[in-house]
């Protein structure tokens, strides 16, 4: 795995794991296993600890020795396309590693790991990068390059269609693809104001009013649309009334577009580029 952290200051941090996956270098964390080759190395980039211990890489190791039953015997599989049974091999704890501590995730720009965006900046809150691509390949657009629109649209969807349940907070909602409520909230306003600008230029709409902020009233997701949602009808749309939540906005902006002549917004509200 190769791993490039940019920093605030201007340096990059570059760290290749792949001297450390040999077998020597692994039969020197337990003597025991010495006589036993490594035939796989496990690499995980612990995103998911990134705020409480910092950017760290936990290395594991697989080897020939046999995983033993309770009864002392190595535990075997029966497998008809072999004459004979296999006997399962061990998964080893290897170490971990800090490639940046906690104290100085503040400096990160955006982490790359082998060519993949990892996580990016956005003012003071970092993006889980790997969160928020899985969740576009699985709930959202993956052609969508519109980052305030593609943020807006996985909201809505995760929100009011696959977790509507009041018991679910924004936060967690917004935590699924790697983002926090403030985030979301701005980039929502974004991808309406967007929207909305276009339209009003060429005479087909007017500007819609912002969400309404969050009142004790209207805490509970289901209690009022517009408390924590976009302001749908302000644009005559019902996003989740569409099949999965992702029609009527996206027309709405890629109609705004068409006639504004381009393909794509000004501004840094393009899904960030990996390099």
């Amino acid at each position: 795995m190769k791993v490039s952290i940019y920093l605030a200051d201007g340096r990059v941090r570059t760290y290749d794991t792949q001297g450390f996956l040999s077998a020597g270098a692994y039969s020197s964390l337990n003597p025991s296993y010495r006589n036993h080759p490594v035939f796989i190395s496990e690499e995980t980039l612990r995103m998911d600890l990134l705020e409480e211990e910092g950017l760290v890489v936990d290395l594991c190791y697989f080897s020939s020795y046999e995983v033993e039953g309770e009864s002392g015997q190595a535990v075997q599989v029966d497998d008809p396309i072999y004459s004979s049974p296999l006997s399962i091999g061990s998964r080893h704890p290897g170490r971990r590693f800090v490639l940046l501590k906690k104290e100085a995730v503040k400096n990160i720009v955006k982490i790359v790991a082998d060519g993949e965006l990892a996580a990016w900046r956005e003012d003071d809150w970092i993006v889980n990068g790997v969160k928020f691509n899985n969740a576009v390949r699985l709930y959202g657009d993956p052609e969508e390059r519109n980052l305030h629109l593609q943020v807006a649209l996985l909201y809505d969807f995760l929100r009011n269609t696959k977790y509507p349940s009041p018991e679910i907070t924004d936060e967690e909602i917004c935590a699924i693809f790697g983002y926090n409520k403030v985030l979301v909230d701005e980039a929502i306003s974004g991808a309406y104001a967007q929207a909305a600008g276009g339209r009003e230029e060429d005479g087909t709409a007017t500007p819609p009013a912002k969400p309404e902020e969050k009142t004790p009233e209207t805490d509970s997701p289901m209690a009022n649309d517009t408390a924590t949602s976009v302001d749908e009808d302000a644009l005559g749309l019902r996003l989740h009334d569409s099949p999965n939540g992702l029609g009527e906005l996206e027309k709405v902006f890629a109609d705004t577009l068409a006639g504004l002549g381009t393909s794509a917004p000004a501004g840094g509200d393009t899904m960030p580029a990996a390099d």
